[in-house]
């Protein structure tokens, strides 16, 4: 009689085991994180070559603990937000206030989404993306940005930039940043079509 009791009681457990939620187990990443400093980078028309004769810009926000070292990685834990192309009036140089919507057409307020190419064996990124930095570094990836906002709202010497944003596996990501914004101009480079990226996340493609 026992024995059967025992039986019956794993049988229930089994039941019980096929009722929980898996994803009460998958690791979660930060969803609204909050970016406390950053830069911006001024390429000019860098695209005048194809006839896009905007200007563009590059915009780089990071969390308090994220950091980059001097050979262009992170270091520490956090998220990295990456804006390759941003899109703006010809006499532009910094972030006007507005708002700016993911898009392919190269207007003004506007900036491209991530993807993905592959050359030579090695596979690139392009467009925006987020980077999560974990302290479990088995669990940090780079994920691609496929649509979103962000605005822009100038507060003293400061700037606002709150963004909504849906990655390729369509997670949502609020985030938001108000801090100085400090401004590289990197045209001089646009005219040798060259565009170095300071930070390094060759690492976290897979």
């Amino acid at each position: 009689m026992k024995t059967h009791k025992t039986i019956a009681f794993i049988f229930a457990l089994i039941l019980l085991s096929g009722c929980v939620d898996r994803n009460e187990y998958a690791y979660k990443y930060e969803s609204n994180p909050t970016f406390g400093w950053g830069y911006a980078e001024f390429f000019g028309k860098f695209y005048s070559r194809y006839d896009i004769n905007k200007n563009v810009l590059s915009l780089s926000l990071f969390t308090d603990s994220l950091k980059v070292n001097d050979k262009g990685n992170l270091t520490g834990f956090g998220q990295y937000l990456f804006f390759e192309d941003i899109f703006l009036n010809e006499g532009d140089t910094i972030l006007p206030d507005g708002v700016y919507n993911s898009s392919d057409n190269y207007h003004e307020f506007t900036f491209t989404p991530g993807s993905e190419y592959e050359n030579d064996g090695l596979k690139y990124t392009i467009g925006a993306y987020m980077v999560f930095v974990e302290k479990d570094a088995s669990k940090s990836k780079l994920q691609l940005i496929k649509e979103g906002s962000f605005t822009v709202n100038s507060i003293g010497s400061k700037q606002s930039i709150n963004c909504t944003l849906i990655l390729d596996n369509d997670s949502v990501i609020h985030g938001k940043f108000t801090a100085p914004l400090p401004y590289l101009d990197e045209s001089a480079n646009a005219s040798l079509n060259v565009r170095k990226r300071k930070v390094n996340v060759q690492e976290f493609l897979k």
